[in-house]
């Protein structure tokens, strides 16, 4: 089975000396290639998502939503302390984006699905998550690709951006929050009742009922599908099989993943450097996402104005399923203006021209001091199980 083999240090960085050494700890993610081509997509899912939440845009990307057999690239340990000149040679295979094709990698972040999932807490954080995704890069001999990640995967693909931009063909980042506070949805009567049922399922079935109120929206799923059913009824039972097959996410994995989303921040410095590095931005959030409101995106984009177009759409959180062909649309057009020499002012003109007078809105300071950790867990793990459903 595919996987990338990661050896890591105490202090979060990556050892060239081998597992053998004492104290070094090897971390496996496990991961999928797609179609081929020397275009390379890099998917980063969420908070409990697996690779398998990226199936609706596979076939866009990439031309099929069959993973390849046989094509497990790399066999040795990465290492982030190589040389230039060995990461170099590492990534020999694709050094150019945009000559003929695409092919997509799709994978497990460390504490979810079949990668490793390290049972203290502080073991996770977007910036170690990151550095996970470039030694997969670097395992796969990738030198640059694009760089598309849902909801905490965005965070895990910002900081990626700011840490290795040259590495970075250009970034999606998909409903997704500029971390802490940010990530507490906004309190209102229909949320409280949502957390309310939350913390009464204790089954599959209550789950998934949950599940499907904050990952989608009602005129979504009360739509009637050509089996006469509502989709409600069709993803209820879609939610059911897969909690009842896959089990709940180990609950050091989920706070480790909730504890990646409260201790994330991107500095002036790191967001300053994802601005300059040249490379064009999509920021796409859903207008009807109640675990992070579309607010919480026009302030990334904010943030990114040099170089990002803000693209909002209908649909709630999970808006890779909910209208998975306009986002395939926003991705392949981000692929084809960057592979395409397009300039960054051209392509953030309008945005910026559009949130010039926006007004950013988010949960109050006081409100959020008033939230204590725990509480904190509970809100954040109401989105905690990503729509694995082909």
């Amino acid at each position: 089975m595919p996987f990338c083999t990661i050896v890591e240090g105490e202090g979060g960085t990556y050892s060239p000396l081998g597992m053998e050494r004492e104290g070094l700890v090897p971390l496996r993610l496990f991961y999928q290639l797609y179609g081929h081509g020397e275009s390379k997509i890099l998917l980063i899912m969420g908070l409990a998502g697996t690779h398998h939440a990226w199936a609706p845009q596979l076939k866009a990307l990439c031309g099929t939503d069959v993973a390849n057999q046989g094509e497990e690239e790399g066999d040795n340990a990465v290492s982030s302390s190589e040389t230039e000149g060995d990461k170099e040679g590492r990534c020999s295979t694709s050094t150019q984006v945009g000559s003929g094709g695409r092919q997509c990698c799709a994978f497990d972040n460390r504490g979810v699905g079949q990668s490793s999932a390290p049972k203290q807490t502080q073991a996770y954080s977007t910036t170690r998550m990151a550095r996970d995704a470039l030694a997969l890069m670097d395992h796969l001999r990738w030198s640059k690709a694009h760089i598309f990640g849902h909801s905490m995967g965005g965070m895990i693909a910002c900081k990626m951006a700011a840490m290795a931009p040259t590495r970075i063909a250009s970034l999606a980042i998909i409903n997704c929050s500029m971390g802490g506070y940010a990530c507490i949805p906004n309190l209102n009567c229909s949320m409280l009742a949502v957390i309310y049922r939350f913390l009464r399922a204790k089954t599959p079935e209550a789950r998934a009922a949950v599940d499907l109120t904050t990952h989608y929206t009602s005129s979504y799923l009360d739509a009637v599908t050509e089996t006469g059913e509502t989709r409600r009824v069709v993803l209820y039972k879609e939610y059911v099989q897969a909690i009842k097959a896959s089990g709940m996410q180990e609950s050091y994995g989920q706070e480790g993943h909730v504890h990646a989303c409260w201790t994330h921040c991107l500095t002036k410095e790191e967001w300053r450097a994802v601005c300059t590095a040249g490379f064009l931005v999509s920021v796409v959030h859903g207008r009807g996402d109640i675990i992070c409101p579309i607010e919480r995106g026009v302030k990334i984009a904010k943030h990114l104005g040099p170089v990002a177009k803000f693209v909002d759409l209908p649909g709630g959180h999970f808006l890779t399923r909910e209208s998975k062909e306009e986002v395939n649309e926003c991705l392949l057009s981000l692929i084809t203006a960057a592979e395409s020499g397009v300039d960054t002012s051209e392509w953030s003109q309008e945005t910026r021209q559009m949130l010039g007078n926006s007004v950013e809105r988010g949960p109050s300071a006081r409100l959020c001091k008033g939230i204590g950790g725990n509480c904190f867990r509970r809100l954040l793990q109401i989105s905690g199980r990503a729509a694995d459903f082909r």
